[in-house]
């Protein structure tokens, strides 16, 4: 597991962090704590965080290559007990205030990565940057952008990727109202990767920032969208999508049983196709803003029959 502390200050005011922990039977032990080789202060490293097998990515989403905020994603990988740099990434065409970095993801020789506050069609239209490794060599194999790009999408805002398929959230999309959210499928064929499809709720509505949060793995979806109001302003909600048969369609829609106002219910959502997790930072069981998490289980993971997610565990 990794986990980002990007306030720490070893290398400077808020330079940031990350640590990993590797599970020992029922004990889940600090392995070692990551840092960047050019860390300085500002830079969040450790803002976003993936780990796949040998290999985990951090985002620092703040750095500044010669720029203020181009951004950069580091990629750390494990020999023993001891994780070593690989490499540092930026994009082929990285700009000031990018913040490239600011959301990553890896699955197997594959990383993405966001950077939501480029202008590829507009002020803050956002892109994402997929990476490939070849032996010790990581490069960059395509700049996704989405078909409809527009000024404030902030495109690339959360980021997943899981074989040969990849999530993209771009929650100031207005297509059901401003920033109302949306997500784009991205599908790869050897090195070139096309939008396959865009996700938005049936009952979208302004300012949910649905694709806040993202996750994709097999053949089902998770989206976030922490200020949909079902339960109260602010409460939340989660998406999740299936993909019978080529197409990708809503199949639930996620909320808590015991949620309220300023939940944030879905601000950071997961799933492994049969189960899934939601963060609620605003969550006050145990104190202002104390937060918790939510796991769904699916049963349709095992039966063709699509039948409700169940709630397993809270706080």
């Amino acid at each position: 597991a990794i986990v980002g502390a990007y306030t720490d200050d070893d290398k400077g005011a808020d330079s940031g962090s990350a640590y990993i922990f590797k599970k020992s039977g029922s004990t889940w032990i600090q392995q070692d704590k990551l840092t960047s080789s050019d860390g300085a202060a500002g830079d969040k490293f450790g803002a976003s965080v993936a780990i796949s097998g040998d290999f985990a990515v951090v985002g620092a989403g703040e750095h500044n290559n010669n720029l203020s905020d181009t951004g950069a994603a580091y990629v750390f990988q494990r020999s023993g007990t001891d994780w070593t740099q690989q490499e540092k990434l930026t994009p082929d065409d990285t700009a000031a205030g990018d913040r490239f970095g600011l959301s990553v993801s890896i699955s197997g020789d594959y990383i993405i990565v966001g950077a939501p506050f480029s202008n590829p069609a507009g002020l803050d239209a956002g892109a994402a940057y997929v990476f490939v490794r070849s032996g010790s060599t990581w490069s960059q194999q395509s700049k996704l952008t989405a078909d409809d790009a527009a000024a404030n999408d902030f495109f690339g805002a959360s980021v997943s990727i899981s074989g040969n398929l990849a999530l993209i959230g771009a929650y100031g999309d207005d297509d059901n109202g401003s920033s109302s959210g949306a997500a784009y499928i991205f599908n790869r064929s050897e090195s070139s990767w096309t939008h396959l499809k865009k996700l938005i709720p049936t009952d979208g509505a302004q300012n949910d920032f649905f694709g806040f949060s993202v996750s994709i793995s097999d053949t089902s979806a998770i989206v976030g969208a922490f200020a949909d109001d079902d339960r109260g302003s602010s409460s939340g909600s989660a998406y999740t999508f299936k993909n019978p048969e080529g197409t990708w369609i809503q199949d639930e829609k996620l909320t808590a049983d015991d949620g309220t106002v300023d939940d944030f219910f879905g601000i950071s959502v997961s799933t492994n196709s049969s189960c899934a997790i939601m963060g609620t930072t605003g969550c006050d069981d145990l104190g202002s803003g104390s937060g918790s998490a939510y796991v769904y289980t699916d049963p349709a993971a095992v039966s063709f029959k699509a039948t409700p997610w169940l709630l397993l565990l809270t706080n």
